[in-house]
């Protein structure tokens, strides 16, 4: 079978892009009030405006880095093999409903060995680890027992500064200031990281600066992680468990890396034929036939800061 070319952009392609980026820029500033407000209303007149460009570049993969610096250090980092290990964090605080739906089924489904971390019900197990701010500490670069794979479902919240955004593990709060304090010694240059995924509210959004250089996602991304996928909003735990099932079914029964994943299942998200994935918990593939799982704030809310795709 011949190898497929990747398709070479036109001249109108490269200028309709560097319109929407030149565009986007221009109006941050005046944006960004109704953007903390209400970030959906608030991008509606830019969606409007260049509807053309943004339907040609639909298929697209797009991830990002706040600065060049850190976009060198995240595309210069090798990805850890998933089958180097797999935790995922179940809400430690019992709060979020499908927490324990959505870490148990991926457990089930493509990770059957992961270690278990934050509280299960449902499950009748002993975890690994009852999910304190240290546990989760522990499985990044430079703790006692990394992972290639960290999945945190729980509460998230933005602070009031960006060193207080934090997420809710067993103990408390992990904030930003707490994960960059508490860094392990810097790793070496291309060494491989993990993909981390922070299932959970604004955990990349900085409600005091707009320019989102200081998140919770991106202190991961300088702790170490070579793929993280975070959320710009509040999302309803019901639907982001059925669309990070399907993400995983694409990172680890497709092969694709984090950054096309991700697209791949949002565009599941948005057809209204989709078919569940093989493997599929039952109650996920119950919300899979939901007509409305393409409206609600996942599709759009989770974006992968980090490393480009696959061959990055």
């Amino acid at each position: 079978m011949a190898e497929e070319r990747p398709r070479e952009r036109s001249a109108e392609d490269l200028a309709g892009l560097r319109a929407w980026a030149a565009v986007t820029v221009r109006q941050a500033h005046e944006l960004w009030p109704q953007v903390q407000e209400n970030p959906r209303e608030a991008v509606f007149p830019l969606v409007v405006e260049h509807l053309t460009t943004l339907e040609r570049l639909l298929p697209e993969v797009f991830s990002y880095a706040p600065s060049g610096g850190q976009f060198l250090r995240a595309a210069g980092r090798d990805r850890l093999p998933l089958a180097e290990g797999q935790v995922p964090v179940t809400d430690p605080l019992l709060t979020l409903v499908w927490a324990e739906v959505e870490t148990e089924a991926l457990r089930s489904a493509y990770y059957p060995g992961a270690r278990r971390f934050g509280e299960h019900v449902a499950a009748d197990v002993v975890p690994d680890a009852p999910g304190s701010g240290a546990d989760l500490l522990s499985v990044l670069p430079g703790g006692e027992a990394p992972a290639a794979v960290v999945h945190v479902s729980c509460h998230g919240v933005a602070g009031p500064s960006p060193i207080r955004s934090a997420l809710s593990p067993a103990d408390g709060e992990l904030t930003v200031a707490r994960i960059l304090d508490e860094a392990a010694p810097a790793t070496a240059p291309g060494a491989a990281g993990p993909l981390v995924v922070l299932s959970a509210c604004e955990t990349d959004l900085s409600t005091g600066d707009h320019d989102e250089a200081l998140t919770l996602s991106t202190a991961l991304v300088a702790r170490g992680a070579a793929d993280l996928v975070g959320s710009r909003w509040a999302v309803d735990d019901c639907a982001t468990a059925p669309m990070t099932a399907v993400f995983h079914h694409f990172l680890a029964d497709e092969g694709l890396a984090a950054p096309d994943a991700l697209r791949s299942a949002q565009l599941w998200m948005l057809d209204l034929e989709r078919r569940p994935p093989p493997g599929m918990a039952e109650r996920l593939r119950r919300e899979a036939h939901r007509a409305d799982l393409g409206e609600l704030p996942p599709v759009d809310g989770f974006h992968p800061p980090g490393q480009s795709g696959a061959g990055a």
